[in-house]
């Protein structure tokens, strides 16, 4: 018996000294620093009402700590209306020419917590941002908003959809995790490998020349082939713009390009990395294979001058016929369909109303609609490509491996 109890007694001194000669495992703090931007989409159409009013939304992207997610995909987020802002006074005088006589402004959100799983409520502090764009919503949605649009006086509204990038102001904290396998210094991951960035400055066509430099922060980690932490989320890339074209007249618009030459890590020093832009979240920009972007010219701005040119023929063949076959004082002009279409096209839903006047206000009304369609069609200026701060973009490596930077 004692003999037993002298071999568990050797057998524990032997496990207490193998621990204590192990080195603890490593962590890393798990923190989302102050600076990061967070992707919050609007679930409906809100009629915004006041200042300080709730608004809900989700994140559109998982936030990484470091390596890892502390924040999935499709959390919700809430804040509230921190500013209401007017329209500049050519905004409204444009909208006023087109029949909208709404006191437009602009709504600046502030997002103030996150909701855990679990219903936790996580506080957190963020900037004021206005609208960055919009992601794609149903067809249903899109025609209640026409509607409401179409109005001479409608409620303001954030449209569902309505992406807003908050930048936090102070850091969230999630305290430690363990530390991933490391890759070996100056290693790259696969050339095919698509990394997930936010732009940290804006881009416009027109005002960003070539030799302008770009920056941009990784919004989630890269990993080698297998699986070993290459750049944690939060290094910095590094690169310019090597060619921008001004939109012109007659719907020429503009177009950029830029490439990334190196990365900062947050860990080390710079490493040379190559890669250019693949893709960007907008429905209505295109990136060709050498990372160029462009916009694209929808065809559905070819419907409006066709109608209007149909509602306009309508109208002026109606006014022939009954100066010719009039037998008494209710002279037609044009049926109800072309004279509410022309009114449409000319003053938008106040057109419709000021139509049914006559058959001078008709032609009148079909006339501008004609000039206005056409205008925007076919001559305008093209529009710029433009990148705000905030832009979530996708990069594709070049083929070389990364070295490091001398």
């Amino acid at each position: 018996m004692r003999g037993r109890w002298l071999i568990l007694a050797l057998l524990w001194l032997a496990t207490v000294t193998s621990l204590r000669g192990q080195s603890p495992e490593p962590l890393v703090p798990l923190v989302v620093h102050e600076g990061r931007a967070l992707r919050v989409v609007i679930d409906r159409r809100v009629t915004v009402k006041r200042v300080g009013q709730s608004i809900t939304g989700h994140l559109l992207d998982p936030l990484f700590a470091y390596h890892r997610v502390v924040v999935p995909k499709g959390t919700e987020v809430i804040g509230h209306v921190e500013t209401l802002v007017a329209a500049p006074g050519k905004t409204r005088a444009r909208a006023m020419l087109s029949g909208d006589f709404t006191p437009l402004k602009a709504a600046f959100l502030q997002f103030d917590s996150i909701v855990l799983s679990g219903g936790r409520i996580l506080g957190i502090q963020t900037a004021a941002v206005g609208s960055l764009g919009r992601e794609p919503i149903g067809k249903m949605d899109h025609a209640a908003e026409f509607g409401i649009l179409a109005l001479p006086y409608h409620p303001n509204f954030i449209a569902k959809g309505t992406v807003y990038s908050a930048t936090l102001v102070q850091p969230i904290d999630f305290g430690e995790g363990a530390a991933p396998e490391r890759a070996v210094s100056g290693a790259a991951a696969p050339a095919t490998t698509v990394l997930r960035a936010r732009l940290d400055v804006s881009l416009d066509s027109s005002a960003s020349p070539a030799g302008t430099r770009v920056e941009a922060r990784l919004t989630e980690p890269l990993f080698d082939a297998a699986n070993r932490l290459v750049l944690a989320e939060g290094a910095t890339l590094v690169g310019e713009v090597t060619y921008a074209k001004r939109a012109r007249w007659f719907r020429r618009n503009g177009g950029l390009r830029f490439l990334f030459d190196h990365v900062e890590p947050t860990d080390r020093p710079s490493e040379s990395l190559k890669a250019s832009l693949l893709g960007v979240e907008s429905s209505n920009v295109v990136v060709d294979e050498e990372g160029g972007a462009t916009i694209t010219n929808s065809k559905a701005r070819l419907v409006a001058p066709a109608l209007a040119a149909v509602a306009l023929t309508s109208s002026l063949n109606s006014s022939i016929e009954n100066s010719i076959d009039s037998i008494g004082p209710e002279v037609q002009y044009g049926n109800g369909a072309s004279g509410a279409v022309g009114g449409f096209l000319g003053f938008s839903a106040l057109g419709i109303g000021i139509a049914m006047l006559g058959h001078t206000a008709t032609v009148i009304l079909a006339s501008v609609g004609v000039a206005r369609s056409v205008y925007s069609a076919f001559i305008k200026k093209g529009r710029e490509v433009t990148f705000q701060s905030g832009t979530v973009i996708q990069l594709q490596l070049a083929p070389a491996p990364a070295s490091r930077v001398p």
